[in-house]
């Protein structure tokens, strides 16, 4: 999975504002992470960013970064299109899982997992961009 560094997520929640109905963090296990079945369940995953190799943070600590770097977070309150960009999101998620699964990719592998985790990056414009496109594929594929 790509992995956002927490300085970046600010950008990027203030990005979606539009296209996200609600945000959840979920913070792992100290003693082991998720598990690959918990880390498919999640949109987008970020990282603290760490100077050493194999750096190491504990539950506590991760939080009190998270929080303050979400309280630096600037956002309208107004956002009236967002259920149809949410729907429009959800509708190009769709779309891009039946053209992947039409085309070969399986569901567990990373490059699929990747594709699907930078849909949920994606601004109102490119959703839009991509919707075209994925109209012309499947009309292409007769899907």
């Amino acid at each position: 999975m790509n992995n956002i560094r927490t300085n970046k997520i600010n950008e990027l929640i203030k990005n979606k504002a539009n296209t996200i109905k609600n945000l959840a963090i979920v913070f792992d296990r100290e003693e082991s992470g998720l598990t690959n079945d918990e880390l498919k369940l999640c949109d987008i995953v970020t990282s603290v960013p760490m100077k050493t190799t194999y750096p190491s943070l504990n539950l506590a600590q991760s939080v009190i970064i998270y929080a303050y770097t979400l309280s630096m977070l600037e956002y309208d309150d107004e956002k009236p299109d967002q259920k149809s960009n949410q729907a429009e999101l959800n509708i190009l998620k769709t779309k891009t899982e039946n053209i992947l699964s039409e085309i070969g990719f399986v569901n567990d592998s990373s490059i699929y997992n990747r594709i699907m985790e930078r849909l949920m990056i994606l601004g109102e414009k490119d959703i839009h961009l991509l919707l075209s496109i994925e109209h012309k594929i499947n009309e292409k594929l007769k899907i």
